[in-house]
């Protein structure tokens, strides 16, 4: 066959009015393509470097998209948001606006404003939402060129042009720490309330991507308290009694995404040695957010005084189906003082609770929540 009939691996990029009727297509071949965002393509070099090019077609994100962003979880009192494209909760579906970005963004719960808490003292045994701000631009970026403490200097800027503001997030790109503008000294320094610059050091401020968490999953009513114009929910972290954010480890490229807690199975308790025999309601909010619904559970179950035919049931707290026709029906044919465990996967009601029985009182079941499931 031809080099020229062989199939190659080319795409098509086109204008979508919201008739969704497409225009202006153009074909491009790129290389190591992974996905298409609003006028660009995200491609990986050779060397393993990504890197955004400009697409005469101006591709599109499909409305609620999301590609990565994952959480991961650093130390007690930091997350990390990954490499993503996402697109922003604010625009209708004709008005695709994704928020790109090719580093790791990091939220500390210890601090308040972008980059941590965005308002309010660090609560013990919460929920915090994590979410993704955008805009268009970074308000100004550059490199130092003088040193003195709690200072950003640059003799080559105009801060006062580029409109910083008090409050304003700023990046050492150079360290990988962040800082906020606490006063704007003059057109070329920057007051900040830590000091992270010595000369010589590349910065951003005002990065046209901002992570912060919050108890509510709905950034909207505070955007406008922010210089940002759209925002994305991408996922939720628990600060537990002692104000330590729980281990995790979160999976899933796109919207939906799964979280596998990475602690002692004590904490992951549910239920130990339960023997009630009527449907009885078990709360797991402290193991899975405001909106995931389903849970990832683990169990153990004997039959100590009871007979190897006994087993146990689940379900939705909201489920009206009774025993013995529960569908989550476990008979796990153990013999007598013996001990069987598992996993299953179930959903829970809008209030994250699910029922539980036994066959008799003398029967024993322990579960644990090993993790959830969460549709951002």
């Amino acid at each position: 066959m031809s080099d020229d009939l062989k199939p190659k691996n080319y795409h098509i990029n086109a204008d979508v009015d919201k008739d969704r009727q497409p225009s202006d297509a153009r074909m491009h071949k790129p290389f190591g393509f992974l996905l298409a965002g609003n006028n660009s393509i995200l491609t990986k070099d050779p060397d393993g470097t990504l890197k955004w090019l400009g697409l005469e077609g101006g591709g599109l994100l499909p409305f609620g998209y999301i590609d990565n962003a994952n959480l991961n979880w650093t130390s007690v009192s930091q997350i990390t948001v990954g490499v993503g494209a996402i697109n922003s909760h604010v625009r209708g579906e004709e008005d695709k606006v994704s928020m790109q970005w090719l580093g790791t963004e990091t939220i500390d719960i210890t601090l308040t404003g972008l980059g941590g808490l965005f308002s309010g003292p660090e609560a013990a045994d919460t929920w915090y939402a994590v979410h993704v701000l955008g805009r268009d631009a970074d308000r100004a970026t550059g490199i130092t060129d003088g040193v003195t403490a709690n200072k950003l200097i640059d003799s080559t800027a105009n801060f006062t042009a580029a409109n910083v503001q008090v409050g304003d997030l700023v990046k050492n790109d150079t360290g990988g720490t962040q800082a906020r503008v606490a006063a704007i000294d003059s057109t070329t320094q920057l007051d900040l309330d830590v000091d992270i610059f010595g000369s010589g050091e590349d910065y951003t401020i005002g990065p046209k991507v901002a992570v912060t968490m919050t108890t509510s999953d709905d950034f909207g009513s505070l955007l406008g308290s922010t210089s940002y114009t759209d925002w994305r929910h991408v996922g939720w972290v628990y600060n537990d009694s002692g104000s330590d954010i729980r281990k995790f480890f979160q999976l899933g490229k796109n919207n939906h995404k799964e979280y596998h807690w990475d602690v002692n199975q004590s904490v992951l308790n549910l239920l130990l040695l339960g023997s009630a025999t009527s449907l009885s309601t078990l709360d797991l909010s402290a193991l899975i957010p405001p909106d995931s619904m389903e849970a990832w559970l683990g169990w153990e179950f004997n039959t100590v005084g009871g007979n190897a035919t006994d087993e146990f049931v689940l379900r939705s707290a909201d489920s009206s189906i009774t025993k013995p026709n529960v569908p989550y029906r476990f008979a796990p044919g153990i013999q007598l003082t013996e001990t069987a465990k598992g996993q299953v996967w179930i959903r829970t009601d809008s209030a994250e609770d699910i029922d539980y029985a036994v066959a008799v009182p003398q029967d024993d079941l322990s579960l644990f929540v090993l993790g959830f499931k969460h549709k951002i």
